[in-house]
């Protein structure tokens, strides 16, 4: 039998219960507008995170208490920004912030207050290095200067020296973490979309068995009938890829709109969930279809 005869004898039977057909696809349908929704909320996320950053200015460098080290809270005081613009070469620019409301600016030198700091010690301090090139020296001439006023060895310093680089390295492989996570979770939804299109297939080679068994006593192969069972498990499956590819780029648009998170669509995401929905189709449908090629004619014409 022709592939195209086999493609609408599928398609017949599929429209002989829509309403079924189409709850058939709803896991599919949500797994794949699951996959392109969460991976844009993850980019956008990311996205924001890496401008919030690099806003902060060109050419900066981030001094930072150690987290988790007892007392390193205290450790970083207003003096070692005087220190930092006294005695570091290749810095133009210093800002030691002790809270939102309290901020100094050192800058060329000249130390100017905009609020008045309420303590010595200090959460922050920012470096504006000359030019690209200079960072790694004022990296490492900062690093000295402030282990030597801490008392402690530059392999286990009570604070941290990092670029914007190096902070958006870190929340990238924090919001990677993120998104493999939401990729599980709909890849999941995937599956269970997978399982209801294999038991609803099963019902149908059930409920069919007299129409498969007459097809094969006409002469239809075994293989016919696996190919239009199989095509009808993938007709439901890239239908339901389908339908949830559109509801997924709608659905970033509108949660990045009306929501209060960024959402960036993450183009590979697309044909990597519709051919998710496809591999799902295929792998979960063939098992009904077998099992429909497998029936005995004789046997399947005598059930009620």
């Amino acid at each position: 039998m022709k592939l195209k005869k086999i493609f609408r004898t599928a398609w017949e039977g599929l429209m002989l219960n829509k309403v079924r057909s189409f709850l058939t696809t709803l896991g599919v349908i949500i797994g794949v507008a699951s996959v392109i929704v969460m991976l844009a909320v993850s980019a956008g996320a990311e996205a924001s995170i890496a401008e919030q950053i690099n806003a902060l200015g060109a050419n900066l460098i981030i001094v930072s208490p150690m987290r988790g080290v007892p007392g390193a809270g205290r450790t970083l005081l207003i003096d070692d920004a005087y220190a930092i613009a006294e005695q570091v070469i290749g810095v133009t620019g210093i800002s030691a912030e002790q809270s939102p409301a309290a901020q100094i600016n050192l800058v060329f030198q000249k130390f100017m207050t905009s609020t008045p700091m309420g303590r010595d010690a200090v959460r922050t301090i920012y470096l504006k290095a000359e030019s690209q090139e200079q960072i790694d020296s004022i990296i490492a001439q900062t690093t000295a200067l402030l282990a030597e006023r801490h008392d402690v060895d530059t392999s286990s310093p009570d604070f941290t020296v990092q670029t914007q680089q190096d902070i958006i390295a870190t929340q990238e492989a924090t919001t990677a973490a993120f998104r493999d996570l939401l990729a599980w979770v709909a890849g999941i939804s995937l599956l269970v979309g997978g399982i209801g299109i294999m038991n609803i297939m099963l019902v149908s080679v059930t409920e069919r068995t007299r129409e498969i068994g007459l097809r094969q006593a006409l002469g239809a192969r075994a293989s016919t009938v696996l190919m239009q069972f199989l095509i009808e498990a993938i007709i439901l499956s890239l239908a339901g890829g389908l339908v949830g590819v559109v509801l997924g780029i709608g659905g970033s648009y509108l949660f990045g709109t009306l929501g209060t998170m960024r959402t960036e669509i993450v183009p590979m995401s697309i044909p990597l969930a519709f051919g998710a929905a496809t591999i799902v189709g295929i792998f979960f449908g063939y098992y009904p279809a077998t099992q429909a090629a497998k029936l005995d004619p004789i046997e399947a014409l005598r059930r009620e």
